[in-house]
């Protein structure tokens, strides 16, 4: 879990730095973060960090499931 975590850690500083980068580095910038919150178009790099977040969202949540049994099998052992 805690290789999860950490797997979880880099991809949103990878889309915080993808962000950063587009905000600071090139012209215009602040402007096309502006346009992504509104109209969910955003340049490359930013479009892969999402996918990479993603991504790791979902691995993270599939390793929960494996540790966090679902309410139906926590219920049949109760009984």
């Amino acid at each position: 879990m805690r290789e999860q975590a950490q797997y979880l850690r880099r991809a949103i500083e990878e889309l915080m730095n993808a962000k950063l980068h587009d905000a600071l580095a090139r012209p215009g910038g602040l402007d096309r973060l502006i346009a992504h919150r509104c109209t969910g178009v955003a340049s490359h790099p930013i479009r892969v960090a999402e996918h990479q977040l993603e991504d790791a969202l979902v691995q993270t949540l599939e390793v929960a499931r494996k540790f966090r049994p679902g309410p139906v099998a926590a219920a049949r052992r109760m009984n």
